[in-house]
């Protein structure tokens, strides 16, 4: 859950804004995943949103196979993006994640 908050730390009311997230192995590469975002009920949840990986998004994240640990894992890159009703874009977060298989 994000909870977003203008410069004066006003909460900001979401109604019309859309969100856009992946993850990729590089910041240059192809996306690995896509996020989904669920903008919550402006009325009882002011800015807040929900990011979403589904298990069946999660379960195509590409870990490669190890023959050395129980449990292998990958780092990725990842970004998350909103675009403000005058249509323009505002990187939110960007970061590394890790994925364990």
């Amino acid at each position: 859950m994000l909870t977003l908050l203008d410069s004066t730390g006003t909460l900001i009311d979401l109604t019309d804004y859309t969100f856009l997230g992946h993850m990729a192995i590089t910041a240059s590469g192809p996306s690995v995943a896509e996020f989904s975002f669920e903008v919550q009920d402006q009325t009882t949840s002011l800015g807040e949103v929900m990011i979403i990986l589904t298990s069946g998004v999660t379960s195509a994240i590409p870990v490669p196979k190890s023959t050395t640990v129980a449990r292998p894992s990958a780092s990725f890159i990842y970004d998350i993006l909103f675009a403000r009703p005058a249509g323009d874009y505002l990187r939110l977060l960007t970061g590394t994640a890790v994925v364990v298989a």
